[in-house]
């Protein structure tokens, strides 16, 4: 009897001892949690009962407004002196034209990580029209620039371009104590028209007529930055924030031209490009003052900034060498670029 008591008491003293080495071990990670959470503005009580941020779906529409840039859109030159081309040359640049892009994301709230899918359309037009004398044509084949020189009319460039673009990123969260930070990766596809008709007319009316169009599709990776400074200084301002966002990719792209000459109601040459496959480098970059406005499970955010887009080399254009050498073309790559503002309302529900 005395020998079972003596080994209970003994079981009793190691289990006393462990229960309080264990305590000692909770009491080092309430204070680990409690300084943790301070340094974070968290009571650190708190800080056991928070919950991992909620999963979330959300939508979003923007309105914009864009021009597209392209070099080398001249059509006509006016000489000063009768019977010399030394006067200015006239180009037709495309200016801004509305357009639109529609979104959507799902947020992981136990990752952080967050899809988005979104898709912009943009059509555009552009005319211009010079009457003089004195006028040389600037496009189309031989043959047609010689029965256009230092001629007493009228010259009208008529452009009109079509692009849309299909985009897919993941956002992966970066910390690197720099809040807002992620790390963006995904694919990207792309589709160009470019339609440009120049006309001549004095007795007798010319028409040179360019077409080239490319699609591409490619993957990009980039980063983007959500900054919310704004509410260190007034609380009041709390919901703005600036976000910017830059990726780059590369896309295999598939392009083709053509270019067709009409001298008063008759062709005078028409030639078309095989079409071809390269790979392009794209850019694209954004930034924005945004404002967000919670309650309950719902946000609501508006926002609008500046964005630029580069496809590097992507627009191949089909020309003549020169006023003289008769079926003589050549091939040139320009860069296509679209650039301007925009406008985004954006609703996201909590899952």
């Amino acid at each position: 009897m005395r020998t079972q008591l003596g080994k209970n008491n003994a079981a009793l003293k190691k289990t006393r001892h462990d229960v309080k080495r264990e305590s000692r071990e909770v009491r080092k990670l309430a204070v680990r949690v409690d300084k943790t959470s301070d340094a974070a503005g968290i009571d650190g009580h708190k800080a056991f009962a928070a919950h991992p941020e909620a999963s979330s779906f959300s939508m979003e529409a923007s309105y914009l407004y864009f021009r597209p840039f392209l070099t080398d859109t001249y059509f006509v030159s006016s000489g000063t002196t009768s019977g010399s081309a030394d006067g200015m040359l006239y180009a037709n640049d495309p200016g801004y034209n509305s357009a639109f892009r529609l979104g959507a994301a799902y947020a992981n709230g136990l990752t952080g990580r967050t899809l988005t899918a979104s898709y912009t359309q943009l059509s555009s037009s552009s005319l211009e029209q010079f009457s003089g004398s004195n006028l040389w044509a600037a496009r189309g084949s031989a043959d047609l620039l010689a029965n256009f020189e230092n001629f007493t009319g009228s010259a009208t460039s008529d452009i009109k371009m079509k692009y849309r673009s299909v985009d897919a990123l993941m956002s992966e969260p970066i910390n690197w104590g720099i809040s807002g930070l992620s790390f963006l990766y995904g694919a990207e596809y792309a589709h160009m028209e470019w339609d440009e008709t120049e006309t001549y007319t004095r007795t007798v009316t010319g028409t040179s007529t360019s077409s080239a169009k490319f699609t591409g599709v490619g993957p990009q990776a980039g980063f983007s930055l959500n900054s919310k400074l704004f509410g260190a200084f007034n609380p009041l301002i709390a919901g703005f924030s600036l976000e910017t966002k830059a990726t780059a990719g590369l896309l295999l792209a598939t392009s083709s031209s053509s270019l067709a000459d009409v001298f008063n109601g008759t062709s005078i040459g028409a030639v078309q490009t095989e079409t071809t496959q390269r790979v392009i480098p794209t850019v694209h970059t954004r930034a924005a003052l945004a404002y967000n406005y919670v309650w309950d499970r719902f946000s609501f955010t508006a926002k609008g900034g500046y964005e630029y887009h580069s496809y590097i080399n992507g627009l191949q254009r089909l020309g003549n060498n020169d006023d003289v050498a008769d079926g003589q073309y050549t091939v040139r790559y320009h860069n296509f670029d679209l650039g301007g503002f925009f406008a985004t309302v954006k609703l996201t529900a909590a899952l």
